[in-house]
């Protein structure tokens, strides 16, 4: 099967151009902040060492990306990519049909028969607005997937899909009814409707910035579906040995909510989308969005039926993506078959907004990605092979665009505040994106200056569990960081690497190298002790007695970031 000269990448969900870590807002159910009054406005503050400069920076990326000879570019400059899916960037535009969902993340709530037309949730819009214009600032490039596929049950509908689309339209409550009654590519009705969603979302003027979301370059391409692949259903009869074949229209009335399925459904996933239903959804989202990129959102896990030939030909699609699973078989046929100009693996997950970071596993030693990654780790969902795989796609991501490889970045400011585990009073923090460890630096409100109390405390820890206990009386002791056991993994597994596709032909292209320990590749380090109190004397005078604190991110490379601004806690708080 030839491939016309598109764009053409691996892909999971949605994606991350660069890896700077965009935050969800979660709360700590194990740590209760603390309500005090604040007094950093009102008090003198002592003087803050020498701060680190962050070189994580928002930087604007403006333009639409093309697609040239199987190369991504914007404007003429090479684009290709090596990253990270990061499905929470946009945490509530995937959870945007599931009937389970309550309105206040769903986008869509129900059908109104009235207007005929979908019941839209504007504050869920707003805070995608919100979500985009952040990504434009950084210079973030979006791959939007419009609508989700979900062929299992209602209990794995994490984040909506199509079936449920269906369900509201024709109002059916069972999920699997949903599934057989209508044939999401072959009905013309649900098509039509599907299409007023399209239309709803190209026509959104951004309510941050004032972009229309069809015009917008922060998107790079708007995906016809995550994983659209269609079904082939199979109803055993509960009455007799036959099985029914087909595509699901007409097995039941469409129609009827209360319709029942008198047997078993199974179904085989293994085809892409039809053809004629990936070209007209595209052409319909050029009419609306003409400058932006669309991709085939099939789910191609088949190599002898990846995509129909009408698709690969069609000029109104621009990408095609392939989904790599477990099958090892599948994965090396595709990648002797095809090359590709983007690559992200599946997933990043950033900080919470307490502490900690967000986890996700899929069992199966399946964990999402944090960075700048870890060689140790106290928490059970984190991957042990994470540092390893974090820095070479890291070093990746420059190679493909025949750069240099950069060094790591040097964080941002974190957030720190104080809280109460119960027991203890303590501080903690929201961290940066890019720090691998964390110094924690203290002075008294009655004079000195600060001096650093705690040295390479990690955040590779679940949400809500990055806590330093602190003495409020005595804020320049050494702080005693809570000692929590380190988790020992069997060796870890060998790391994949892509030596085959480059702007410039390769000695080996066909060649797959296995990265071992030995491998050079600058992984983050591991734990070290507490160091020694460094003192920076200041003078700082102050009526109401208790502590200064402030916290600073340190780079993989060692090299420290900003401090964070100075936070008190007063010494009669307890």
């Amino acid at each position: 099967m030839s491939i016309p000269h598109k764009g053409t990448f691996s892909s999971l969900l949605t994606s991350l151009i660069n890896l700077l870590s965009f935050q969800i807002f979660l709360t700590s159910a194990q740590i209760v902040p603390l309500q005090l009054n604040d007094l950093s406005n009102v008090l003198p503050k002592p003087a803050v060492p020498q701060r680190g400069v962050s070189s994580v920076t928002p930087q604007k990326r403006g333009g639409f990306v093309s697609t040239k000879n199987g190369h991504f570019y914007l404007g003429e400059n090479l684009f290709d990519f090596r990253g990270f899916n990061g499905p929470t960037l946009l945490d509530v535009a995937n959870k945007v049909f599931g009937l389970s969902k309550g309105p206040e993340v769903a986008h869509i709530t129900g059908w109104d028969n009235s207007t005929q037309d979908w019941i839209y949730n504007e504050e869920t819009w707003r805070q995608m607005d919100n979500a985009l214009a952040i990504a434009a600032e950084h210079g973030v490039k979006i791959i939007m997937p419009i609508i989700n596929q979900d062929y299992g049950s209602s209990d794995t509908d994490w984040v909506g899909n199509f079936i449920d689309l269906i369900r509201y339209r024709f109002n059916i409550t069972e999920y699997t009814t949903a599934q057989v009654s209508v044939d999401w590519f072959v009905n013309s009705s649900i098509r039509e409707d599907f299409k007023k969603i399209i239309k709803k979302l190209l026509t959104r003027v951004n309510t941050v910035n004032g972009r229309l979301y069809g015009r917008d370059d922060t998107f790079l391409a708007f995906e016809t579906g995550n994983e659209m692949n269609w079904a082939e259903v199979f109803v055993t009869s509960n009455s007799t040995n036959g099985t029914t074949n087909g595509n699901s229209t007409g097995a039941v009335n469409a129609t009827d909510a209360n319709a029942t399925i008198n047997g078993t459904v199974t179904f085989n996933h293994t085809r892409p989308a039809p053809a004629e239903w990936t070209i007209d959804i595209a052409k319909y989202i050029k009419q609306y969005a003409p400058h932006t990129l669309v991709m085939d959102g099939s789910y191609s896990r088949n190599p002898q039926d990846t995509w129909p030939e009408e698709t690969l030909k069609s000029p109104y699609v621009d990408i095609f993506s392939y989904h790599l699973y477990n099958n090892e078989a599948s994965f090396e046929k595709a990648y002797k078959t095809f090359t590709c100009a983007g690559a992200l693996a599946w997933s990043l997950r950033p900080h919470a907004e307490s502490n900690g970071f967000i986890t996700h596993s899929e069992s199966d030693s399946v964990f999402s990605y944090h960075v700048p990654g870890w060689t140790n780790s106290t928490a059970s969902n984190f991957d042990p092979r994470e540092a390893g795989i974090v820095a070479l796609t890291y070093k990746s991501s420059f190679e493909i665009l025949n750069k240099p490889v950069a060094p790591y970045p040097v964080p941002a400011s974190p957030l720190p505040y104080f809280g109460t585990n119960g027991t203890h009073i303590g501080i903690t923090w929201k961290g940066a994106a890019w720090a691998q460890s964390y110094q924690v630096w203290a002075s008294e409100s009655d004079g000195g200056g600060f001096i650093m109390v705690a040295n390479e405390i990690h955040d590779n820890v679940e949400s809500g569990d990055l806590f330093v206990p602190i003495d409020v009386k005595s804020p320049k002791s050494p702080l005693q960081i809570p000692y929590k056991p380190q988790i020992h993994y069997p060796e870890p597994m060998p790391i994949w690497r892509d030596t085959k596709w480059s702007n410039q032909p390769s000695r080996n292209p066909n060649e797959v190298q296995k990265l071992t320990k030995r491998h050079t590749i600058s992984i983050p380090r591991k734990h070290s002790k507490l160091t020694k109190r460094q003192n920076h004397p200041q003078s700082v005078h102050s009526r109401t007695k208790g502590g200064w604190f402030i916290v600073r991110g340190i780079s993989v490379d060692g090299l420290p970031g900003p401090f964070s601004e100075p936070t008190f806690i007063p010494s009669t708080y307890s």
